[in-house]
């Protein structure tokens, strides 16, 4: 597999004070391959967020290189970086962060709003991500309609639009009961298994990260443990 993301020696730290400086990232050097499916885990505090947020090109590390497709973080211009955000990565969070007012098919266009895709291409690309997590059948739906697993369903399918290299999922299924997490991540787990994309599942859950092919345990900022998961739970077709 091709060499996706390069972390050499990064560390983020945090003034809180003149005098008071945090790591919340120490030295961390990893690799990730096109394709994997990286689980993060770490308790709070660990540093999992604030990766997160610089593999994401949300932030950017104190020191170190972080390399992602052959190129240098600190190489791409802010206008690069925003692109970078909207086309080629996808991002799933706990809280949905969906537009209540607006309904499925709404919300699963507004990155497609902000990108350079013909819009005469937009309907054919939110009506096949929308398919993807099997919510066709709600698609004029308005959201406040939805139950909690169908909202996540909906993130992941606007985190899909524009097709990226890698979705990140921020603890995807912490405000979901049991039967509702299930499903969320058979999707997942089909998007990178079917369909080729780099998943990088942020969690504390060790059911939940037993879907990844790998799990990369943090602690103080530091990795502690990265290791091939080869019980990874097996994939089931999703189905409504």
């Amino acid at each position: 597999m091709k060499k996706l993301i390069e972390l050499k020696k990064i560390k983020r730290s945090f003034t809180i004070s003149e005098e008071v400086e945090t790591l919340a990232i120490r030295e961390i050097s990893l690799n990730i391959q096109k394709g994997e499916f990286v689980a993060i885990m770490g308790p709070s505090g660990s540093g999992k967020s604030t990766l997160l947020h610089i593999l994401g090109f949300l932030d950017t590390q104190t020191s170190g290189d972080f390399i992602f497709n052959g190129q240098s973080n600190t190489k791409y211009t802010e206008e690069q970086l925003a692109h970078l955000r909207n086309s080629e990565v996808g991002f799933v969070f706990q809280s949905f962060n969906l537009l209540a007012k607006d309904n499925v098919y709404e919300n699963v266009k507004l990155p497609l709003v902000y990108s350079k895709t013909d819009p005469k291409k937009w309907h054919d690309k939110i009506v096949k991500a929308i398919e993807s997590v099997g919510l066709s059948h709600r698609i004029d739906y308005p959201i406040t309609r939805l139950s909690g697993g169908e909202k996540q369903r909906v993130a992941i399918a606007r985190a899909l639009v524009n097709n990226p290299k890698i979705v990140f999922a921020d603890e995807p299924t912490g405000n979901l009961d049991s039967a509702s997490g299930a499903k969320v991540m058979k999707i997942l787990d089909k998007l990178n298994r079917e369909l080729g994309h780099t998943v990088i599942l942020i969690t504390h859950e060790t059911e939940t990260a037993k879907h990844a092919e790998r799990i990369i345990s943090l602690k103080d900022g530091m990795v502690v443990s990265d290791t091939k998961n080869t019980k990874r739970n097996k994939a089931s077709n999703f189905s409504k």
